[in-house]
């Protein structure tokens, strides 16, 4: 996951492994932006700025997020939320199952993101800061997987298989 929102020129650059991958300039839920998309195969992970990222794997299942400081994991068909505490020496990692109702605002709000980035892309309101390939079919992949998104399920295990 990227440090700080400037890393996205990076994540385009660095994220060999995501081909297709683009980055654009618009506004989610009338928040500026830069979104990074990257597909492994027909797994994609999206980089909302730094805050929040969410990666599917290649059934189109929620594998891992990161919102809010939080990284929220699959687990067994479940999401975890794994939150670092600040020790003196030290950083741990508390874990815990979200709770049912947790789970569904999550994926409530998941997929109201999804929507209003999948009409903003419709409307054409946004800027294509770059893409790998150059002349790639970044947006296209892009457009065609948030028109197939009508539920999110998540995924049995954090991995993209």
């Amino acid at each position: 996951m990227a440090r700080q929102a400037q890393d996205r020129e990076d994540l385009l650059r660095d994220a060999k492994a995501l081909v297709p991958r683009l980055m654009l300039k618009l506004k989610i839920l009338d928040e500026p932006c830069e979104l990074f998309a990257g597909f492994r195969d027909n797994a994609l992970s999206l980089y909302f700025d730094a805050d929040p990222v969410y990666q599917f794997n290649r059934s189109r299942e929620l594998r891992r997020a990161f919102v809010d400081n939080s990284i929220i994991k699959a687990v067994a068909g479940e999401l975890h939320t794994w939150q670092p505490e600040r020790m003196e020496q030290e950083v741990a990692m508390n874990s815990r199952a979200m709770s049912t109702a947790e789970s569904k605002e999550f994926v409530a709000n998941l997929l109201r993101r999804l929507a209003d980035l999948r009409e903003t892309l419709l409307q054409g309101h946004f800027e294509i800061v770059g893409q790998v390939p150059a002349e790639g079919e970044g947006l296209a992949r892009l457009q065609s997987w948030l028109d197939s998104v009508r539920t999110i399920e998540i995924a049995q295990a954090a991995n993209v298989a």
